[in-house]
């Protein structure tokens, strides 16, 4: 979720959804910690925290809180709830698939190649159920939007004074939660309480009490503390999808950096922004270009020398096709899904009374 649509969105939605500065950087160091991970992997380094594991769960609470600042205060309708779409699925979907095509690419040179991207493979990719190296956290992610859906259509409700829909969303909710070590990895059971403390701490910094506190630098710079420690001495690789402690503080912490102090301040520098927005073309290429160089026999050198290398093929050409291509795929494609439902609607005029 790109923390700029805040920006485009603030005069339509309340007051504070304003932009937020820190979560630009806070994305950024999340991709980071998955690309240190994977270099770290590579080059069998000392073991080092699970920084990747932990940046996917930021990931996750970051999109749970964006969507919740973004939309679950606004009134929900058919034609809110299509632009919704259309919105996540033309900044999910262009990168993604250019990213799975340049997977099976790599596979067709190289049949050893680590993305096994066979037909089937290929297959589940395109439909957001693939499983290959990185690309198995976007099928929840996926899931978690259209999830979504219900949970704003059922807050509405609730503030209205209908209170059937939110039940139903609770009870589905805690019917997930209660099973979710039996869901697979790919399904949206397994991780969703990783988006809900996302989407519930969003609700934290809307209000102005409880913000006036949270989102302060002692604040900041005490969940950030706690965070860290707890997530390094206490969870493990195993543990960390599963257990609830951790993604609650990440969730606290997300909300308490929000608001722009003297500690936030490194995360809004424009290298962090830079790596921010360019997140998700980082996170989607990095390891296939680290795994393709790696058996090519690039990293031949010293280990100082070949991680400098890796980092540059991780973060310069992920980067570059951020800048050159995926802005540009992102707002092709949203321009003419919302042509055609222009167009649909015009037709149907129902639709937009709906």
């Amino acid at each position: 979720m790109a923390n700029e649509e805040i920006h485009a969105k603030k005069a339509d939605i309340a007051p504070h959804a304003h932009y937020m500065r820190p979560l630009d950087g806070i994305r950024g160091m999340a991709c980071l910690f998955v690309v240190a991970a994977h270099i770290v992997i590579l080059f069998k380094i000392d073991e080092l925290p699970e920084w990747g594991s932990m940046g996917v769960v930021i990931f996750f609470v970051l999109s749970g809180f964006l969507m919740s600042t973004l939309y679950a205060d606004t009134k929900f309708s058919l034609d809110a709830s299509v632009k919704y779409m259309i919105a996540r699925f033309t900044r999910i979907a262009p990168p993604y698939w250019v990213a799975v095509l340049f997977a099976w690419a790599l596979y067709m040179y190289m049949p050893t190649y680590a993305y096994q991207m066979t037909p089937f493979q290929m297959l589940r990719s395109v439909f957001f159920g693939g499983n290959q190296g990185v690309f198995w956290s976007i099928p929840p992610e996926i899931q978690f939007y259209v999830f979504f859906l219900l949970l704003w259509f059922s807050w509405g409700k609730w503030k209205a004074g209908n209170r059937t829909w939110g039940i139903v969303a609770i009870l589905l909710s805690l019917a997930m939660l209660v099973t979710r070590e039996q869901w697979g990895g790919l399904m949206l059971p397994s991780k969703l309480h990783i988006f809900l403390y996302g989407f519930g701490a969003a609700f934290l910094v809307k209000s102005k009490a409880i913000s006036a506190q949270l989102c302060t630098l002692p604040a900041q710079v005490l969940l950030s503390i706690v965070t860290i420690v707890y997530g390094y001495c206490i969870v493990t690789e195993q543990s960390l999808y599963v257990e609830l402690v951790f993604p609650g503080l990440v969730g606290l912490w997300v909300a308490s950096m929000s608001r722009s102090t003297l500690f936030t301040k490194p995360f809004e520098t424009d290298t962090m922004r830079l790596m921010g927005a360019a997140s998700f073309s980082v996170y989607l290429f990095h390891d296939a270009l680290l795994r393709f160089f790696a058996d090519l026999g690039v990293f031949h050198y010293n280990i100082f020398v070949n991680i400098m290398l890796s980092v540059l093929l991780c973060l310069v050409p992920p980067i570059a096709f951020h800048v050159l291509c995926e802005k540009r795929l992102n707002k092709a494609s949203k321009e003419a899904a919302l042509t055609c439902f222009e167009k649909i609607k015009a037709r149907w005029p129902a639709l937009a009374k709906a």
